[in-house]
């Protein structure tokens, strides 16, 4: 057949990418509208290609996908599939003309070889094809569209279809994989910040930004990755979309996807065809009023969807709110409808909502824990195993953890008939014929079956079975590798309330428990008394719908955009909402799954705050191998253990326990700042850390009673005497707070003093430094602030040599006082924090420094340990004097990278010296008093966990940590706002796990912290 001069004989069709249950469907479309055309199925080694009508059939090693998202159950990113078999399927192609497309993609016409050749006139410095390839418009990212920032992309053609000379396809394919670096860019660049999305560009942009940068001088013309956006950038890049392209619509093409993708693509973020051709008038027959015209209309839309969009959003809000909100509906209806409608009318109406609402206030009152009858110690002795669901080659591992770990614990396998278990360790199995699947879950990014009446049946069946007093239930895919989830389980379970539905707590899974998802809880296992599970799993089984609940025109608007589930009610959500609805005997309704009225949401909570315990996979030993990984946002939308205990302790569903509380979870805050670095493993390794306690001294014969003249102040640093944070004033303001102080003002000789004279006590004047004793920052920064360690060492060593009280405040001339908190901080939290190891102890007293520059190691990723500040530090005399003991900085350290420019050691700040002016400070006394104490090697050395450690328990012992207001100071520093500095929160929560545990004051404080 001959469309367009083209014959299609002459066109070679490689389907590329994994075989699906629509690949005979593309297959079949390609013989019917290209007939005589040679199909070229190009797919992966091991793949069953039987039945399948191909001419070639090319099989290649499969690269694998990668991580594109820092988080679980995402899409992967295939782009190295897609250039692998794209690219070995055009090699092994006969004919003149190919077209590339997806295994799940069909043809609904031949439409597309109308469109070639139609648009010819070249741009001769963008033009790199032969001829134009023909392109979708769908996923062709237009990123003059601004109100969509996170589909904002430059040079991002869609890569479904392509369609042109074969030579021409070819060199587009014809590229390296992507590498390594660029997999993580984002990690790498945003080194301190949880990123969500990794690789340096997404597929599509992946693949035409390595095609143009084979054939342009300029690389600076291409994006440097995808948040590149740059005016210039998007230009170019409309340049040789109109030079190299034809972009189409799916129906001008005659294509479909078997899948529902074109929909999920948000196509009005895309270019349509008008767009393109604008782009050619302008770009390839210089006709400027068609550019002008797509800018205008491109401006129009773009203004348009800015105040759409969030009043849009706003009127939902509203409309929702009126909807759902049980107690605004009520007050609405008495204060604007009863006035208007009949006593009989208002009545009925009346009966209808008023009435039925009442009917639900007792679910959500207040009830309050008492201890169960059932509070015996449970073992393995005591329990029975059910490990339910289909058999694979993961049941053995399974049951052979449970064997390791719970050695006397009864094994009950229920599975399905017809299943092999002859090689499977149990002491009960039990065959149930299987229900079959309820369909999806969602189908992209991945089919995920929906197996809930699997899960009750093969749950239930087990369970009866059971002889134990105590029951878990357990997926046939998951292993224990502790029984940790015993002791919890044991010191929290028999805390129930009068509402409770079990007799005892049942345990969960904690991260696959949404806090925001009402009755998701999660369902891979379950551990509970035995008549419990029963009763929760003896609920109807759900109905098998052949059409997917939001897959239904008149439901689609239901579910929130870029949702990707389709079903009602997930299985974990059906599990919890059908028992409630079943023993509650009320009708309540959850619509969907995405149904968050205040009504279900104030029962979700009640439920798990009377009748669960929820716990992580580090705490219970309980592991999900192939779904659980690392999760680096599982603690901000999730249930782990401590979120659960803090739901409680506000429903007062039980006591403050705070033991397993203060030696896990005080961490958390920070596993979502640095998922990278505050890793499982390391998650361990802390709680083994921290768990085994040092030898502890009670810190004795300190009067903390003193008074302030028993306080000198040392103000030290260049004198400025103007704007807000002068001098005068930080003179001033320790004069009026602690007038019977004494005050004593350090600087350089050449300073202007003059005007201060009658504010100090006594003055030391130094020479000023010379080029050798001051390092700055190497010539490729920017920043020009100098390591000021060296002069900070002559101004306060010769300060302190004049000290004659038995404590000193160290001052920047910049800062000020507006109250005398310094003072009662100090005194009430020495004597607080009186415990410290003796073999990481520095100072006879704790040292009280200020946030700023105090820095949370862990929160710079393991880097810029032992770093307090040196803007402002309170103590004993003594102890400053193990701080400043006037000793200056070898030159080598201060300009160590500058002579050691081949260094392979990290430098992300661009420092010269090897050591920051905080870390320097601290090492002096440190290599006195803690001689065999491992120091990094360098200011950035992350290269070892236990620079961490051992930094936290230096802090633990030696110093108090406070903000400006706790410490009732001024300065220039507030206006910065820094995610990683050493709270006292912080301070104080390593004090709990490293120092003293049980200390009552420091539990009160981060109780009231953590609640308010």
């Amino acid at each position: 057949m001959v469309i367009n001069g083209i014959d299609t004989k002459d066109i070679s069709v490689v389907v590329q990418g994994a075989v699906c249950d629509y690949t005979s469907t593309c297959i079949s479309s390609i013989r019917e509208y290209l007939p005589g055309a040679e199909i070229v199925l190009s797919t992966w080694e091991g793949t069953n290609t039987d039945g399948l009508d191909y001419d070639i059939l090319v099989l290649s090693e499969d690269p694998g996908a990668f991580d594109c998202h820092n988080y679980d159950f995402q899409k992967v990113n295939n782009v190295e599939r897609q250039v692998k078999s794209t690219y070995e399927g055009l090699k092994m192609a006969t004919k003149k003309y190919a077209v590339k497309i997806r295994t799940d993609f069909s043809l609904t016409s031949a439409n597309f070889l109308n469109w070639h050749n139609k648009y010819t006139r070249k741009n001769k410095e963008c033009s790199f094809f032969d001829e134009r390839l023909l392109c979708c418009t769908i996923y062709s990212r237009n990123p003059r569209y601004t109100y969509n920032r996170g589909l904002q992309l430059v040079a991002h053609p869609s890569d479904f279809f392509f369609f042109g000379l074969k030579s021409d396809v070819l060199r587009l394919y014809n590229m390296d994989l992507i590498c390594e670096e660029d997999k993580i860019w984002f990690a790498r660049k945003y080194p301190n910040n949880y990123v969500n999305d990794l690789p340096r560009f997404v597929p599509e942009q992946f693949l035409w930004v390595n095609f143009l940068s084979k054939y342009i001088n300029n690389i600076n013309m291409l994006p440097k990755d995808k948040e590149d956006i740059r005016s210039d950038i998007i230009k170019f890049s409309e340049k040789n979309l109109a030079a190299n392209l034809i972009l189409l619509s799916p129906i001008q093409l005659g294509i479909t996807c078997n899948r529902d993708i074109f929909s999920e693509a948000m196509p009005e973020t895309c270019f349509t065809h008008w767009d393109w051709k604008q782009l050619y008038f302008y770009y390839c027959k210089n006709n400027i009023l068609h550019y002008l015209i797509y800018i205008i209309k491109v401006t129009l839309i773009n203004i348009k969807k800015h105040i759409q969009n969030p009043l849009k959003k706003f009127l939902n809000t509203i409309i929702k709110y009126i909807k759902i909100n049980i107690g605004f509906w009520n007050k609405f209806s008495k204060k604007y409808v009863k006035p208007h409608l009949s006593p009989k009318t208002w009545a009925k109406f009346k009966a209808y909502y008023f009435d039925y609402s009442d009917k639900f206030k007792h679910l959500i009152k207040k009830s309050y824990y008492f201890e169960s009858d059932f509070s015996q110690i449970v073992t393995d002795k005591d329990l029975s195993i059910v490990v339910q669901g289909a058999i694979s080659e993961k049941t053995k591992d399974t049951i052979l953890s449970i064997r390791k770990i719970l050695p006397n614990a009864e094994v009950i396998l229920s599975t399905w008939e017809g299943s092999k278990v002859d090689e499977l360790d149990y002491d009960i199995v039990v065959f149930s014929k299987d229900p079959g699947s309820n369909g999806l879950i969602r189908r992209y990014p991945h089919k995920q079956i929906h197996n809930v009446n699997r899960e009750i049946i093969s749950t239930f069946e087990g369970t009866k079975r059971a002889t134990r007093q105590y029951c878990m239930k357990l997926r046939s895919d998951m292993e224990i590798v502790s029984e940790d989830f015993l002791k919890c389980y044991n010191q929290y379970s028999q805390y129930i309330t009068s509402n409770s539905f079990f007799s005892r707590r049942i345990m969960v899974e904690g991260l696959a428990t949404s806090e925001s998802l009402c009755f998701s809880i999660s369902d891979w296992w379950y551990l509970g008394r035995t008549n419990d599970l029963k009763n929760l799993f003896d609920i109807p089984l759900a109905d098998i719908e052949d059409i997917p609940y939001f897959e239904r025109e008149e439901n689609k608007n239901e579910k929130p955009f870029m949702e990707n589930i389709i079903c009602r009610y997930t299985p974990k959500q059906y599990l919890i909402y059908v028992f409630l609805k079943k023993n509650l005997k009320i009708p309540f309704q959850m619509d969907n799954v995405f149904d968050n009225n205040q009504l279900c949401q104030d029962l979700y909570n009640k439920f798990i705050s009377e009748n669960l315990i929820c716990m992580e996979p580090e705490l219970s030993g309980i592991i999900l191998n192939n779904g659980y990984k690392v999760n680096p946002i599982a603690y901000a939308f999730c249930m782990p253990f401590s979120r659960w205990y803090m739901k409680c302790r506000n429903h007062e569903t039980i006591p403050n326990i705070s033991k397993i509380k203060n030696q896990i979870n005080i961490y958390e805050q920070i596993y979502w700042t640095e998922p990278e670095y505050f890793n499982l493993k390391n998650k361990i390794t802390i709680i083994k850390k921290y768990i085994k306690l040092e030898e502890i001294e009670n810190i004795q014969n300190i009067d903390f009673s003193f008074k302030k003249n028993d306080i000198t102040f040392i103000v030290c640093g260049k004198i400025n005497l103007n704007g807000e944070w002068n001098t005068y004033r930080c003179l001033m303001s320790i004069r009026r707070f602690f007038k019977d102080s004494t005050i004593i003002l350090s600087t350089w000789e050449d300073e202007d003093i003059k005007s201060l004279s009658s504010l100090y006590d006594k003055l030391v004047l130094s020479k000023n430094l010379s080029d050798n004793d001051i390092d700055y920052f190497l010539k490729s920064s920017n920043m020009k602030k100098p390591n000021s360690i060296n002069s900070q060492r002559i101004l306060l060593y010769s300060a302190l040599k004049n000290v004659e009280t038995k404590y000193t405040i160290r001052l920047r001339t910049d800062f000020y006082f507006y109250n005398d908190n310094i003072f009662y901080f100090y005194t009430k939290y020495n004597s607080i924090l009186n415990k410290r190891e003796l073999n990481y102890k520095i100072f006879d007293s704790r040292i009280l420094v200020y946030d700023h520059f105090t820095v949370d190691a862990r929160m710079r990723a393991g880097g810029y340990t032992y770093m307090i500040s040196d803007c402002l530090q309170f103590g004993l005399t003594s102890d400053l004097k193990k701080l400043w003991d006037g000793k200056m900085v070898d030159y080598s350290i201060l300009n160590w990278f500058e002579d050691h420019k081949d260094s392979s050691w990290s430098n992300p700040d661009k420092f010269n010296h090897r050591y920051n002016a905080e870390q320097l400070c601290l090492f002096t006394a440190i290599k006195k008093a803690l001689p065999n104490l491992e120091l990094p090697q360098w200011y950035y050395d992350n290269t070892n966990d236990n620079y961490v450690f051992e930094c936290e328990k230096v802090f633990a012992s030696n110093i108090i940590v406070g903000d400006g207001v706790q410490l009732g100071i001024s300065s220039k520093f507030e206006n910065y706002e820094y995610d990683y500095l050493l709270t006292f929160n912080r301070l104080l929560e390593l004090y709990l796990e490293n120092v003293d545990p049980e200390n009552k004051q420091c539990l009160d404080y981060l109780k009231e912290q953590y609640t308010s």
